[in-house]
């Protein structure tokens, strides 16, 4: 073999062989093979220039192996298929091809095709395909239905063209796994490909036509498959599906786009005797044959729970029947003067009968033991929030809350402020005081010094303080102290900054204590006296407003550990459980330090930079700061903001949140409580802190 690699380019130029894959063939089955080609590794083969008995012969590139040595040889293969021969015995031309251009042959060579009978299935083999659609006649959203195809077959039958637009291009939301089932009926074989969708765009989606296309085929006794002519082809018409929407007429306010029908049932969990506080296991039992719109009613939007019941949601249940969903949830008493679970109303939409039902539950009665009043707790007949509360005495002093006075924390002071500064050291160039101050400051020898000092102390009041560096200054000038030029420079900086430059209103208190009590509580509010205020309402036996209220006096003092400690304890005793959201730098102090440095500024222009600093440091904590609110009653969070959107739980009131924004003008907010879940609720259930 070696001694036939290195001789054979040396003898010839190219072998050419034809080899076939088969030396019997059938009648309808294509006859293939290869063309290898033996030659020399620098010679070239024109792949387009291969023929059969004068024509063209279409081939590809199969295999190619090289033999290394002094003369590299390679041994390429190119595959090749030609169309089906009558039976009989057959000559298969010889093949032609140019190498280096040079054109070079094989040799003929012979092979059989046999006839091969063809068998009943064959002759009668059929495709067929069809549309199958499952669901009802008039549609609507959160309708499931089911979409697929039925294939029909006779005889053995390969596809090679399926065109499925109800599977492949569907826009509605796929439920589960597609679902393939195979069967048949005598000689006919049937597949079924089946595949649930939920419906929820309104309007008409037109499907194109569906194609199937393939070969029905017979197994030779070689075991090759002899695909017969024509193919075979099947398709199906368009097909149209219109989702319409609910009707407006009768539809009741807590439709949450149920379609039914349905049957509902309630059933309760709970101990024999209830007493205010305990918990509830309460469930829904709902009965019907779909349940693919279905969603959890909101029971605090019902008739009798809000405000004697809290709600949480629990995990869904698995049924067992397929024809019953149960929807649980955990229901703690608050009023233990009620004696029965209210009834639950769902409403339903009924595409059959193209209307709307209102099913509902029975009342669950519940066995409660009421507890005493409490002898301490004041009743709200006897005042109100303008009226003198006697009782307010023995509840102590309030908290000390400490703000900046109003006219400095005020920005449009600040801002007024920020106008003057401008406005005064664009004259400063004839302002003859601080001309006099600027000369006297850079003045580089005594007389000048001197000069310019007298100047100054001429444009101002006299001051004890003035009139004694007036005399240091003589007794420089003449000799009878020693001071230095630089000395004096100092001292007069001292003296202009500590008696000229800043006002005496500064040197008032910055602070101011709210300690005493007010008997008016809309006294309070007018002064925004926050933690007195909260006060009030805790002895009225409001304690979300008095959250609120705390919350608020945090807000101006959130180092506050007192405020922080009374409202915390507000929470404990109503259980309320929140996430604390530390406030920022108040923004009363930083629009108060503004003022007070803008004042200074006027006076010493240097300080004009520490405005330039708080101010960004103000606008980003007012805007990036995170709005934040209190409950002042329960509320479902939902999921959408509407009144019957899926609830995600109950924030209970007293709960602090943080306000993402706004929907639907207003009406509802969107929030983050304090686990992390967003969601929207009634904006009037809501106070902004």
């Amino acid at each position: 073999m070696v001694i036939f690699v290195f001789l054979f380019p040396l003898l010839l130029l190219a072998d050419i062989d034809v080899l076939l894959d088969q030396s019997i063939y059938y009648e309808n089955q294509p006859i293939t093979g290869v063309v290898q080609i033996t030659t020399a590794e620098k010679n070239t083969i024109d792949e387009h220039s291969f023929k059969l008995d004068g024509k063209t012969l279409e081939v590809t590139l199969d295999k190619k192996t090289d033999f290394p040595g002094q003369e590299a040889v390679k041994m390429v293969n190119y595959r090749f298929k030609i169309p089906a021969e009558s039976k009989g015995l057959k000559v298969f031309p010889a093949v032609t091809v140019s190498i280096n251009g040079k054109k070079e042959t094989s040799s003929p060579l012979s092979y059989e095709v046999k006839a091969l009978q063809a068998s009943a299935s064959t002759n009668s083999a059929y495709l067929k395909l069809e549309n199958i659609y499952e669901g009802p006649a008039n549609i609507y959203p959160g309708t499931k239905i089911v979409l697929g195809y039925r294939y029909l077959f006779k005889g053995a039958v390969d596809l090679d063209v399926e065109d499925l637009p109800l599977l492949d291009k569907s826009p509605y939301q796929r439920l589960g796994e597609k679902i393939i089932n195979d069967s048949e009926t005598g000689e006919m074989s049937i597949r079924e490909i089946r595949q649930s969708f939920k419906v929820e765009q309104i309007g008409t989606t037109t499907f194109p036509k569906s194609e199937a296309k393939g070969y029905s085929y017979q197994i030779a006794p070689n075991g090759s498959k002899i695909y017969q002519q024509p193919a075979l082809f099947s398709e199906t018409p368009s097909f149209t599906i219109k989702v319409n929407p609910f009707p407006e007429k009768d539809k009741p306010p807590f439709f949450t786009g149920a379609v039914g029908p349905f049957s509902v049932e309630a059933k309760a969990d709970a101990p024999p005797v209830l007493k205010k506080g305990d918990r509830i296991k309460y469930s829904l039992v709902f009965k019907g044959d779909e349940f693919t719109s279905l969603k959890a009613p909101q029971l605090m939007c019902q008739p009798g729970f809000n405000g004697n019941f809290t709600l949480s949601d629990l995990p869904p249940e698995k049924d067992s029947d397929p024809h019953q969903r149960t929807i649980s949830y955990e229901l703690r008493l608050l009023n233990d003067q009620i004696s029965s679970i209210p009834p639950v109303y769902f409403a339903y939409f009924d595409p059959n009968k193209i209307n709307y039902e209102i099913i509902h539950t029975q009342a669950v009665p519940l066995k409660v033991t009421p507890e005493l009043a409490e002898s301490k707790r004041i009743d709200i007949k006897e005042g109100s929030p303008q009226a003198e509360l006697k009782k307010i005495q023995t509840l102590g002093d309030p908290v000390e809350m400490i703000r900046p006075p109003k006219w400095l924390s005020n920005p449009y002071f600040a801002l007024a402020l920020l106008g003057l500064f401008f406005y005064r050291y664009r004259k400063k160039k004839i302002d003859p005081v601080n001309e006099a101050y600027n000369e006297t400051i850079h003045a580089n020898d005594n007389d000048r010094f001197y000069e310019h000092a007298m100047d100054y102390f001429s444009l101002r009041k006299g001051t004890p303080e003035q009139n004694a560096f007036k005399d240091k200054m003589e007794a420089w000038r003449y000799g009878k102290e020693s001071y230095s030029l630089s000395d004096l420079k100092e001292e007069f900086k001292k003296l202009a900054f500590l008696f000229l430059f800043i006002p005496g209103s500064i040197w008032g208190t910055f602070y101011e204590e709210e300690t005493s009590l007010n008997k008016q509580l809309n006294e309070s509010l007018v002064n925004e006296e926050w933690s007195r205020a909260a006060l009030y309402f805790e002895a009225l036996d409001k304690p979300y407003e008095a959250i609120y209220y705390y919350e608020k006096a945090l807000k101006v003092n959130p180092w506050n550990y007192n405020l922080k400690n009374a409202v915390d304890a507000i929470r404990d005793k109503n259980e309320i459980q929140t996430r604390d959201h530390p406030f920022p730098v108040p923004i009363e102090f930083l629009v108060a330090a503004i003022s007070f440095v803008l004042i200074a500024s006027l006076l010493y222009r240097p300080l004009i930079w520490g405005a330039v600093i708080l101010i960004p440091i103000a606008l980003i904590f007012h805007y990036l700061a995170p709005i934040q609110g209190i409950l002042l009653k329960a509320d479902s969070l939902r999921m959408e903001s509407f009144e019957e959107a899926a609830s995600v739980k109950l924030i209970k009131a007293g709960e602090k949140v943080e306000v993402i924004g706004e929907e639907k003008e207003g009406h509802y907010l969107k929030i983050k409580d304090s686990e992390g879940k967003i969601g929207y609720i009634l904006f009037e259930k809501i106070r902004i802190i």
